[in-house]
């Protein structure tokens, strides 16, 4: 019930609406798409270079006369697996260190909070490519990286919802009948913090598929001759001037989806929390 009344709170707000719509239309072309087009997104076609738009190939052709509307939908499923994959990673890891650090307090909050104020003190973009630097190139460690750069926030979060909600009525009272930490820290604590931190996960999508994006269009995340998006701006941006819907629609693809993840994060924020409502 409580899902079905998050989902209506969601579609009744117009920035919602157009943001779930958006999300879903890529989620279908990332993961129906590319079994409905039937395109090989790496076979060279040179006769086709740099081809505009036309019948044949609807988005044009590449440098090397790949269609780039197959790349753009198998690149759909790539960077969104890269970019859900990470938020989630660090949703758990971070999440969990700030719910021990705000619950167990004392030396273990000391201890988790100052390595987590240490990393907040490095932008995103540098841990992750700190991280990268140290794990090495590949699609894996391009997961982890995005991951690592994260966790500070979640745990940030984590930690000042744990500390509203630990000294309440229904944790003393568990703690009274003798239930364990873990259960306490399962049962009562993480369902009842799971709202800021939901709102965080939706807005940081948006975050870590352009991080995503830059680091594979830098050449540090998924290489050649895999479609993504970030590695496709990067392959496209000599041709800007002679061919610019090399870029166009990768690019396009980009904005799309981090609109589609800003509007619903700003959907779901008003929904869970009544202060955020607009007037």
């Amino acid at each position: 019930m409580a899902s079905r009344a998050l989902l209506r709170g969601i579609l009744r707000s117009p920035s919602g609406l157009v943001g779930s719509a958006l999300i879903a239309c890529m989620l279908l072309i990332a993961f129906i798409g590319p079994e409905l087009l039937r395109i090989d997104p790496s076979a060279p076609d040179l006769s086709a270079k740099l081809r505009p738009p036309s019948r044949e190939h609807w988005f044009g052709a590449d440098e090397l006369g790949r269609d780039v509307l197959s790349r753009v939908v198998y690149g759909a499923r790539m960077s969104l697996t890269i970019t859900i994959l990470g938020v989630v990673g660090s949703l758990v890891v971070g999440s969990a260190l700030g719910l021990l650090a705000g619950f167990r307090g004392g030396a273990w909050e000391m201890a988790i909070m100052q390595l987590v104020e240490m990393l907040m003190a490095m932008p995103g973009f540098l841990l992750a490519l700190l991280a990268i630097t140290v794990l090495g190139i590949g699609v894996q460690n391009l997961i982890a990286s995005l991951a690592i750069q994260s966790i500070p926030v979640f745990a940030r979060v984590a930690h000042a919802a744990t500390l509203s909600v630990r000294e309440m009525e229904f944790i003393q009272a568990a703690q009274s009948i003798g239930a364990t930490e873990r259960r306490i820290m399962v049962r009562e604590l993480v369902p009842n913090i799971m709202s800021p931190l939901l709102v965080q996960a939706t807005l940081r999508l948006a975050t870590t598929l352009l991080l995503a994006s830059s680091l594979s269009f830098l050449g540090l995340g998924v290489q050649p001759p895999q479609p993504e998006w970030g590695a496709m701006l990067s392959g496209g941006r000599a041709y800007v001037s002679a061919a610019p819907h090399v870029i166009l629609f990768p690019g396009l693809a980009i904005m799309v989806t981090t609109l589609g993840f800003n509007l619903m994060g700003d959907a779901l924020r008003d929904t869970l929390d009544p202060r955020y409502r607009r007037e």
